[in-house]
């Protein structure tokens, strides 16, 4: 229906012509198509004057029903139109259908939707204009793999607007129209005009062909297509499925594993089918008529029996029996075909021959070859059979290994050296590995069979086989070691504690300041040890400060052997020497007293054998200033064995020093060995203080009437506290001595301190006969150390006569005022003395 609708619709508008215009313009190659389904196509529709009603109807209908054809195609669609003008109207019904993809349903009803909305243009407007039709196509943003052409006719004009004849073909029109084609190709696009033969006839088509080659290129069925309206919808699919739509076949055959291309063998065929397109074919079916082929066996379909996607592949297999007829022919050909059915068109198919050429009957033998190690003996199995046509005669098996024990054969299915094409013989022999086996790894040898054919010269195989042979590598060091004095002596022994011979085997031991080693007698040659074998080294070694600090040398030699392959063997020993430790250390204390300070100097030695750290020297003596260090002889707080640190401070005696007479204190020095508890050592300094004790008694006394009111001052003269500090006088008639207030304790004075005491005596009248009274006191006092210390002091006080006795009532007053103050004195003085005694 859409072949009747488009034949009829490209009839209108057509030239009437009686000869073909040749273009000015060469035309430019038509681009290939592009390889693959997935492509871009524009189809322009020719919508000139010549489409009727019916036939426009037709044409909505058939390309609709195209984009149905194709739905699930990886293709997308894009639809022009085109007459005197592209589009050929200006409404929006026939603005182009940009690109719309056919994959889903969607697509191909927007395609359906956009043909059945096209109009034809008005009569003026419907004229058949190639060049426009074309350059619309290369004026679209989109790209497009190709453009098919759907035309009715020649073309009449040409440019926009339109001019040209209008009924006929000029060489403007073909000029415009290949300029335009040309542009287009240049973007890529292949151009494939369909020229609809239901309006086309006689000279019209001759001189449409003339014209269509110009604008596409010469090749009828390729560049371009002539059909009828009925067979539209198949050209299109046919164009669109020639990219899209692909299958291939690969048949390979081989005889069988073991079979020499005799009648009864067996020939195993193996096919492959791909989908190489770029849609889904179902009914995928496969074909060989070979006579005596087996029945086809598919392998696993990727999906459902007889549907391969694009890329997918099926196997399948299928065997034949080789006859008489086969042999004498030399070989066996035939042909598989397999075709498959794509979604819209002709099913696609292709056939594959494959040709097996049968081989010549020709003697031969083989031989196998095995081995299996059992401990130190290797087991040989030999395996000779006939692979030929022919008996042999006079089969036999050599191998020269040396030491191989004799060649045992097993039963011969025949005759004894004879084999029939196919027959085997089985024979064993055995060999014990020699050392030299073990050091390479490996035994390797080769056996060969023989075997004479009836005619011609004897056949032969040979089969090496390579036993491995596990090497266990080993090394093995035991090193010791012996202090005497400060050297120690070490011995190393190093053994082949493996199975293969040992190359330059040597000691290493990197403690530093360790003597060259020093090998004795190799078993062999120098630096080699075979399994088993030993060779012993000494070297020495003088001790370190270090290492009487660390108590221990720690040290590590490392024993190194080649073996025949691989990399090199070693072994590791360490031996931990102690060392015995005496950590020591002494303290000197010594003092000098200069002035009113005292200066100590501390003086702490390292007396060990080990370093010393965190040597500190501590001294508890209150008031003692801090220790300051001199010089360190290397580290802060650090001496090594024999080294030695000063240190001073200094101390104020006090009042307490001085009244003992002697500072006594001890200071103590700490130090911290390598290993174990710090070590100390303390020094006790006594300082002798010189001591001065004494004491000063100043007494004044006063006339007061008939008393005398005397005043002691007693004062600590010398340089320590005294105690029991008292005054004494021996004045018959003199008071009681009244201390005034002490400095401190009672009757304790430190150096310059003072105490005063009174005491009242009352003139007598001898006193004032003399005319005076004169008297000694004493003060005594305690030191520390020592006897007493004592002082006194003389004082005569002047007294006068007493007036005559008559005196008046005014002096008796004065006297009696004078004794009852002296009373109260008295009675607050005994009050006084009782609570200082409380």
């Amino acid at each position: 229906m859409l072949a009747a609708a488009l034949s009829s619709a490209l009839a209108l508008g057509g030239a009437v012509g009686a000869q073909a215009v040749e273009s000015d313009v060469p035309p430019s190659t038509n681009p290939a198509l592009s390889e693959h389904c997935q492509m871009n196509i524009a189809i322009s529709v020719d919508l000139s004057n010549s489409v009727t009603d019916t036939q426009l109807a037709q044409t909505r209908s058939e390309l609709a029903g195209l984009a149905q054809a194709l739905e699930g195609y990886p293709l997308q669609l894009a639809v022009h139109n085109f007459a005197s003008n592209a589009p050929a109207t200006s409404g929006p019904s026939n603005s182009p259908l940009p690109l719309t993809s056919l994959a889903d349903e969607a697509g191909v009803d927007a395609v359906g939707a956009y043909v059945n909305g096209i109009q034809r243009p008005a009569s003026a407007q419907g004229g058949t204009n190639w060049d426009r039709g074309v350059a619309a196509v290369a004026a679209s943003p989109e790209a497009y793999d190709a453009l098919i052409f759907l035309t009715d006719g020649n073309p009449t004009q040409y440019g926009s607007p339109a001019r040209g004849p209008g009924n006929s073909t000029d060489r403007a029109v073909m000029d415009a129209s290949v300029r335009s084609a040309n542009e287009l190709k240049a973007t890529g696009t292949r151009i494939v005009p369909i020229g609809v033969s239901d309006n086309l006839s006689g000279q019209a088509l001759a001189d449409f062909r003339e014209h269509i080659r110009q604008v596409s290129g010469p090749t009828e069925g390729s560049d371009y297509y002539i059909a009828g309206f009925s067979a539209l919808q198949r050209t299109l699919i046919d164009i669109v499925n020639a990219n899209c739509v692909s299958i291939s076949l690969e048949k390979t055959g081989v005889l069988a594993t073991g079979d020499r291309g005799v009648a009864g063998d067996t020939v195993d065929y193996a096919f492959t089918i791909t989908n190489d397109g770029g849609v889904t074919l179902t009914d995928v079916t496969l074909a060989d008529p070979k006579p005596g082929l087996s029945s086809i066996r598919f392998g696993a379909w990727p999906g459902a029996p007889g549907v391969l996607d694009p890329g997918q592949s099926v196997t399948a297999t299928a065997t034949y029996t080789v006859t008489d007829a086969d042999v004498a022919a030399g070989s066996i050909e035939n042909v598989a075909t397999v075709t498959g059915t794509p979604p819209a068109g002709d099913p696609v198919s292709d056939d594959a021959p494959a040709l097996v050429a049968l081989p010549d009957p020709v003697p031969a033998i083989s031989l196998e070859k095995s081995g299996a190690l059992d401990g130190d003996e290797i087991a040989y199995t030999f395996t000779a059979t006939n692979i030929g046509d022919v008996t042999l005669t006079k089969v036999s098996i050599a191998d020269a290994l040396p030491g191989l024990s004799e060649i045992s054969y097993g039963a011969w299915p025949g005759a004894s050296g004879v084999l029939a094409p196919g027959q085997s013989v089985t024979a064993t022999a055995t060999y014990a590995l020699t050392q030299a086996d073990r050091d390479a790894g490996v035994v390797e040898n080769t056996a060969t069979v023989v075997g004479t054919p009836p005619t011609g010269d004897p056949v032969t195989d040979e089969d090496d086989v390579d036993v491995p042979v596990p090497q266990a590598p080993g090394i093995l060091l035991e090193k010791t070691g012996a202090l005497e004095g400060d050297v120690a002596t070490y011995t190393f022994v190093v053994r082949n504690a493996g199975d293969v011979t040992l190359r330059d085997v040597s000691v290493t031991d990197a403690l530093p300041g360790l003597s060259a080693v020093v090998y004795g007698a190799w078993p062999e040659a120098e630096g080699v040890l075979a399994p088993g074998q030993s060779v012993t080294a000494t070297a020495t070694y003088t001790l370190t400060q270090a290492d009487r600090d660390a108590g221990v040398v720690e040290n590590t030699a490392t024993a190194t052997g080649t073996p025949p392959v691989g990399d090199p063997v070693t072994h590791d020993d360490e031996v931990e020497l102690p060392v015995a430790q005496t950590p020591g250390i002494a303290l000197v204390k010594t003092g000098v007293l200069e002035g009113g300070e005292l200066t100590y100097t501390f003086t702490a030695t390292n007396i060990g054998d080990v370093t010393l750290t965190d040597v500190a020297i501590a001294d508890e003596l209150p008031g003692l200033s801090d220790l300051s260090y001199g010089a360190w002889p290397a580290e802060a707080g650090v001496l090594a064995p024999g080294e030695s640190v000063t240190a001073t401070a200094t101390y104020t005696p006090t009042q307490a020093d001085r009244d003992a007479g002697v500072v006594e204190n001890t200071a103590s020095v700490t130090g911290t060995p390598p290993t174990g508890d710090p070590v100390s050592d303390e020094d006790e300094f006594d300082q002798p203080l010189p001591q001065g004790p004494a004491i000063a008694l100043t007494k004044s006394g006063e006339l007061d009437g008939d008393r005398i009111r005397y005043t002691f001052t007693v004062t600590n003269t010398g340089d320590v506290t005294l105690r029991d500090v008292a005054v004494r006088d021996g004045l018959s008639g003199l008071s009681e001595i009244v201390y005034g207030a002490w400095p401190g304790v009672q009757h304790v004075l430190a150096p310059g301190e003072s105490v005063t005491a009174t005491a009242v005596y009352t003139v007598t009248a001898s006193d004032r006969a003399a005319g005076g009274v004169t008297n000694t006191a004493t003060v005594t006092a305690t030191p520390p150390t020592g006897d007493p210390v004592t002082d006194d002091d003389t004082v005569r006080t002047a007294v006068g006569a007493l007036a005559a006795t008559g005196a008046g009532s005014e002096q008796l007053m004065r006297l009696a005022l004078f004794g009852g103050l002296t009373i109260a004195l008295g009675a607050a003085a005994v009050v006084l003395r009782r609570r200082t005694r409380a």
